[in-house]
């Protein structure tokens, strides 16, 4: 039992560090690799889904060299990025810093999958912990920041991360395989919608406004806490039985439905249903009490046949895991990548998707000096539910008042 406490926060850390790489990674991709809109939207997107078809092939390594020494490498390239990129002021070397921790967290998240078997008590504590910690620090990341409280809070979660990755984990059942491929998508969904701080503050602008007009909140982040714990409680909680068994999928798609209408007054009760039913859903994959698994390695008979076969379907069950975890993410990287560029005479833009305005928040703004052709923030998240996007600025396009306060042209 201490053994799977361990790996569980041990996945716990690793899923904190991950997303703090992609704040930064996924960022990077437009502003860095993109150069301002002069890079074809193909080759961003190749660029970006390109290192997690690489990591496809993670699996096949952790099969012929073993699970426990690619997960402990990947480990350490994975902290030693996290804490780089605190360091790392911008440019090329960020952007390549972040592919470097992004790649070995991925082959890490493979490794540990071919390892474990119930991954969702690790996912659940990993994204409600990451929630939090967006929401105290108003959505402005440690790794975003470069002071000493930084570096000290960073210090610490990567040196708890590499301590609990040094645990070995006990041995894995013939399941988990559709737990691990929920994780991508789960992550996707939590950054989204379900666990996202800004996106509950942009709710409680509405409801403090009235009328179809925001206004900023006093207690902005006051829905966290509630999404984090309906979150947990739905997730570390057995299903319910039968019929009772869709109620989670229900209230995750009645949630993303909510989302999807764009409607200002209707993106609390979003974040709630989604974050339960998110929640719910991972609790459906956990195989915990399941009847009929061994643990991978254990005899199945007294002879050394049956012991052998036993191995064999252990190793084809962590492969399986690994696969369903490079999957995931790749799930993930499908919807996780910004749109591309759309690009006519009289409307430029380079929009990022609504759906991606929680990752994008913390990112400081592009150079805005007045000339043409450079990029202003155009539009205000607490105005309308349809979150800013970057245009460029022409006589025509972007508009200051003189209170130096965007608003949104055409």
């Amino acid at each position: 039992m201490r053994y799977r406490q361990l790996a569980s926060a041990s996945l716990a850390l690793g899923v904190l560090l991950l997303i703090d790489v992609l704040r930064v990674w996924l960022p990077g991709i437009i502003t860095i690799f993109g150069q301002a809109a002069s890079t074809p939207a193909e080759l961003m997107g190749a660029f970006a889904l390109g290192w997690f078809v690489l990591a496809l092939g993670a699996p096949a390594v952790v099969r012929r060299v073993g699970a426990r020494p690619v997960t402990v490498a990947a480990a350490v390239v994975l902290a030693g990025a996290r804490l780089a990129l605190t360091a790392t002021p911008g440019g090329r070397a960020q952007l390549w810093l972040a592919t470097a921790g992004l790649l070995a967290g991925l082959v890490w998240l493979v490794g540990v999958a071919a390892g474990t078997d119930r991954p969702v008590p690790g996912l659940a504590l990993g994204l409600a912990v990451n929630a939090a910690v967006h929401a105290v620090l108003d959505t402005v990341d440690l790794v975003w920041r470069g002071d000493w409280v930084a570096w000290l809070l960073s210090a610490v979660a990567v040196t708890l991360f590499l301590l609990a990755t040094t645990v070995p984990a006990p041995p894995a059942s013939r399941s988990g395989a559709g737990a691990w491929l929920l994780a991508g998508p789960a992550l996707l969904l939590a950054g989204m919608v379900a666990l996202a701080p800004a996106l509950a503050q942009t709710g409680m602008s509405y409801l403090v406004g009235g009328g179809g007009v925001a206004r900023s909140p006093l207690f902005g982040m006051a829905p966290v806490p509630v999404a984090v714990a309906g979150f947990l409680l739905a997730a570390l909680t057995a299903p319910p039985r039968r019929w009772g068994r869709v109620l989670g999928p229900v209230a995750m798609l009645a949630g993303a439905v909510l989302f999807a209408l764009d409607r200002g007054d209707l993106l609390l009760p979003a974040v709630g249903l989604a974050a339960v039913g998110l929640g719910a859903c991972l609790a459906l994959t956990d195989d915990a009490g399941a009847t009929g698994t061994k643990p991978a390695g254990a005899a199945g008979s007294a002879d050394v046949a049956g012991t052998a076969a036993d191995e064999a379907g252990g190793a084809r069950w962590a492969a399986r895991r690994g696969y369903a975890a490079a999957a995931g993410m790749l799930v993930f990287a499908l919807g996780a990548v910004p749109p591309t560029t759309s690009v006519t005479p009289t409307r430029r833009c380079r929009c990022w998707s609504p759906l991606w305005w929680p990752w994008w928040r913390s990112l400081p703004a592009p150079p805005y000096p007045g000339s043409p052709g450079r990029f202003r923030r155009c539009g205000s998240p607490r105005r309308s539910p349809r979150w800013p996007c970057w245009r460029r600025c022409s006589p025509t396009n972007c508009r200051w008042p003189a209170t130096g306060t965007a608003r949104r042209s055409g």
